[in-house]
């Protein structure tokens, strides 16, 4: 069984489970756990919100089974998987801005200054503008193929020698600038019906969510998350710079 030590000296909570532990600072599970307890507190005010306005007593009867009808229509079928959704994507945000602000050794280091996430924007555009192509197949994947084509841009210009996150983050917002000039025009010299559906696709919206895209996000983060954590020991060891993680035996590049 997992068990757990604080060492009131050295504000650590030490977590053992046979040959696995690991440390973490009083002050980082302090903050978990309330932040937590918001999230939970705010995603039973949004099952609880909206045109059909619902007290907290019947959401919870929805979720655990008490309640029937068009109050569990609403809160179980509607309202659930949008919350679930938008969760599961503000974590998958903060767990990337984790990982490049390791990466760059930088605050500033997150998808949207980098320029990932405009490029993706970019990459949906020409599939929704220029071949007219509305599935979110074909939608999705010119957004993936438009994040990793600005992916592979950035880090070709900012690759000097070898990698620096300063680097890194100046041309990933020229790069950003430029995409974004870019979307503005495909958005101005287009359909006025076409631009304001491209511009709301941009903005992003849970509308239409439900369990299908649920399951499906969901499964895609429980097969990268697990990655990424198993590359937290050498982000760790990175933000000690490239010459002593490479000492460490971190693979820098």
């Amino acid at each position: 069984d997992a068990d757990a030590a604080v060492d009131f000296g050295a504000r650590q909570v030490v977590v053992r489970r046979r040959r696995f532990s690991f440390r973490l600072p009083r002050r980082t599970v302090v903050t978990v756990v309330v932040l937590t307890a918001v999230s939970v507190a705010i995603a039973l005010l949004s099952l609880a919100t909206g045109s059909y306005a619902l007290g907290v007593d019947q959401v919870v009867g929805a979720l655990t089974g008490r309640e029937s009808g068009i109050v569990h229509t609403i809160v179980v079928e509607w309202r659930l998987p949008r919350v679930l959704l938008a969760a599961l994507f503000g974590l998958a945000l903060g767990a990337a801005g984790a990982i490049f602000q390791s990466l760059t050794r930088n605050p500033l280091g997150s998808p949207d200054i980098i320029g990932f996430d405009t490029g993706a924007y970019t990459g949906a555009l020409i599939v929704m503008l220029g071949f007219h192509a509305g599935s979110s197949l074909a939608v999705t994947g010119g957004a993936i193929a438009g994040g990793l084509a600005t992916a592979g841009v950035v880090y070709a210009l900012a690759y000097r020698r070898g990698m620096q996150g300063f680097r890194l983050i100046v041309v990933g917002i020229g790069v950003t600038a430029m995409l974004t000039s870019v979307n503005t025009w495909m958005l101005l010299h287009t359909d006025t019906m076409e631009a304001i559906g491209a511009a709301f696709w941009g903005a992003g919206s849970l509308d239409s969510a439900g369990y299908p895209q649920l399951l499906l996000a969901g499964g895609v983060f429980i097969v990268l998350f697990p990655c990424a954590a198993a590359l937290a020991r050498g982000l760790g060891m990175l933000e000690l710079g490239d010459d002593a993680g490479a000492q460490l035996g971190v693979p820098v590049e």
